[in-house]
């Protein structure tokens, strides 16, 4: 029923059962109203459409803090990366020597790939895992390097999902993975040093199909002035997740089904479930008074519309940094100085399909109970990890000069 993410052609007959059979089960832990669908293909006149979507940039440091904060730590390394980057995409700023012997920004590497995608065909096609890694960091790895093994063939799937995870992937939050002493974050450097995958574990295939699961029921309030359709801050209230308002991901994969659904539409994810990075529009960018070179902006890793990793900036071959392009905002410009502004502008999100409008029956709605003011973000859980975040970051004496950026 679905098919690979990007409409990628790694995965065989089997691995592709595998692939939905995970699905599957995630779908369904969930509880769902009778809009959201299962199967895309039990959808009469489904259209496939790619309006649920959202800003890639770490959204936890600014609220928690501010912009300034916000690029300094998502833009921080490894740590940013592993700390804040919980939507859905996860970047690294490649650096260079300049002629001055300056350290610069040379271009960023994004991805949206799901982690648990690279899990099955770690332990349904080790070679063709093996070379996905190599298109793209341009080298054979070492069945060390992605097992911790010398011999994958020797290895059975349960021992091979673990390795790969402990050296490459991470746990996911998955209880057995965790029981096993897989880390958090990968211990290895492939997926380290390079960006191949998500890992942060938010980013989890499970917490999409719960989110959009969760956003896909018509929830109503009956409040003073009668039956109305109820606010995003209502709904996360009514089921004690108001730490989901507080990202970008979350309030937008929810509010998307959330509105389909209020029409009487049914919906579902499409084939190709992945998480996709919408296109870029090249002229918001400025090199030398002109558009940035086509070559500047590079996506892979999907067919048309369902890319899933973008390089965007100079070749090590040119003799041009990232923090020589400006975004032009308006009639204003800023000069890139890392990963998170071109975050900020870079849209991230599921192919869902939706169907033609209907009757919402009374039956079908569920009412939530009346509480339309804004949950303050600034106050939430997470800021005392971002500030904590911070103080490591000033002690780590990371100097930022000039807009050259040591440590990065």
């Amino acid at each position: 029923m679905f098919k690979s993410p990007g409409g990628l052609e790694e995965l065989d007959h089997e691995s592709l059962r595998v692939w939905n059979d995970m699905i599957m089960k995630n779908i369904e832990r969930q509880s769902a109203s009778r809009f959201f669908k299962s199967n895309p293909d039990d959808i009469a006149n489904g259209q496939e459409i790619a309006s649920v979507r959202w800003s890639g940039a770490p959204a936890e440091p600014r609220f928690c803090l501010n912009r300034d904060w916000a690029q300094k730590l998502s833009d921080w390394n490894i740590r940013g990366r592993h700390e804040t980057h919980n939507e859905y995409c996860e970047y690294r700023v490649v650096t260079a020597v300049d002629a001055q012997g300056r350290v610069r920004p040379k271009r960023v590497e994004f991805t949206s790939e799901l982690r648990e995608y690279w899990v099955v065909l770690a332990m349904k096609n080790p070679q063709g895992l093996q070379n996905a890694v190599e298109n793209i960091i341009g080298r054979k790895p070492t069945w060390r390097e992605l097992y911790d093994h010398d011999d994958p063939s020797l290895l059975n799937e349960d021992e091979l999902r673990v390795r790969f995870s402990i050296m490459v992937a991470g746990n996911g939050n998955h209880r057995d993975l965790i029981d096993a002493n897989v880390p958090s974050q990968p211990q290895g450097p492939l997926n380290r040093d390079n960006i191949l995958f998500l890992t942060h574990p938010i980013n989890g295939l499970d917490d999409l199909i719960y989110v959009v699961m969760f956003g896909a029921t018509p929830y109503k309030v009956n409040d003073s002035s009668g039956e109305r359709k109820a606010l995003l801050q209502e709904i996360f209230r009514a089921f004690g997740v108001e730490h989901l308002a507080c990202r970008n991901a979350d309030p937008a994969a929810a509010a998307g089904p959330f509105d389909v659904v209020s029409e009487g539409r049914e919906v579902a994810f499409a084939k190709n479930l992945g998480m996709y990075l919408r296109p870029l529009n090249k002229e918001i960018f400025e090199y030398n008074g002109n558009s940035i070179p086509d070559a500047w902006i590079k996506y892979s890793r999907g067919n048309e519309g369902m890319y899933q990793r973008l390089v965007i900036g100079p070749s090590d071959a040119d003799n041009a940094y990232l923090d020589d392009i400006y975004l032009k905002k308006g009639a204003a410009k800023e000069r890139i100085i890392g990963g998170y502004q071109i975050a900020e502008i870079l849209e991230v999100g599921p192919l869902v399909v939706v169907g033609d409008p209907s009757i919402v029956n009374p039956s079908d709605v569920k009412f939530v109970p009346p509480s339309p003011s804004a949950i303050n973000c600034s106050q939430a859980g997470v800021c005392s990890r971002m500030k904590q975040l911070k103080d490591d970051y000033l002690s780590s004496n990371i100097v930022i000069s000039g807009g050259s950026r040591g440590g990065i």
